[in-house]
């Protein structure tokens, strides 16, 4: 080899051009997606990617933005960080809530989960298939911790309407007579009058012990 490079220029390029198509052969190229690191391609780590064979760093994804999984391929995975119980929306530009009957257990994804079947969930941004239930009926609300459907407490209602979810207070001057009260009715005016006859009554002796 040493004697080759002194022969004579011509030769010497000879041999520069043949040590050059030999390297590049045997240089590893790595694909989309992935950096070359102490001549292994390497999958780019979660918040990079890499759009160009051959390199041997990935490129950042831009603040606030992150990428799915490792391995990302274009700046189009790059999305925004979305924790579980939310989803990407690029439209806002950020992130937001899984509505009720869906769920999301991962991070930063474009969408949510619909519960099976006609499962739904008690609130929005719901983190797990474990808050899709079995709708409760009315004057039931679900509870989360045992995963049952208990009775209202008094003062408080949950009607038939597909809509109700959990259950509600009673309006100012309602009430509900029971558990699982499936709505409210108003407080009686006869109470009310008896209430004030007593107020008078007590005044009235006031006045006359004080004469």
């Amino acid at each position: 080899m040493v004697e080759a490079l002194h022969v004579s220029s011509k030769s010497q390029e000879y041999f520069i051009v043949q040590y050059i198509i030999v390297f590049s052969f045997f240089t590893v190229v790595c694909p989309v997606g992935r950096k070359l690191e102490s001549g292994t391609c390497v999958l780019c780590p979660v918040g990079q990617y890499q759009n160009e064979t051959g390199s041997t760093i990935c490129k950042t994804c831009p603040e606030f933005k992150t990428t799915a999984s490792v391995g990302s391929t274009s700046s189009n995975q790059c999305v925004y960080q979305c924790e579980a119980g939310t989803y990407v929306d690029e439209s806002v530009y950020g992130c937001v809530d899984c509505p009720v009957d869906t769920y999301q257990d991962q991070v930063s994804q474009p969408s949510c989960i619909h519960c099976p079947g006609n499962n739904q969930t008690k609130s929005t941004r719901s983190t797990g298939s474990h808050f899709c239930h079995t709708p409760c009926p009315e004057g039931q609300e679900f509870d989360t911790q045992d995963s049952t459907c208990k009775l209202c407490p008094v003062n408080y209602y949950k009607d038939a309407q597909p809509s109700s979810r959990v259950c509600i207070k009673c309006p100012q001057g309602q009430k509900s007579l029971t558990r699982g009260s499936t709505g409210c009715v108003p407080l009686t005016s006869g109470g009310a009058m008896v209430t004030a006859s007593v107020l008078i009554m007590i005044l009235t002796l006031f006045a006359m012990l004080f004469k």
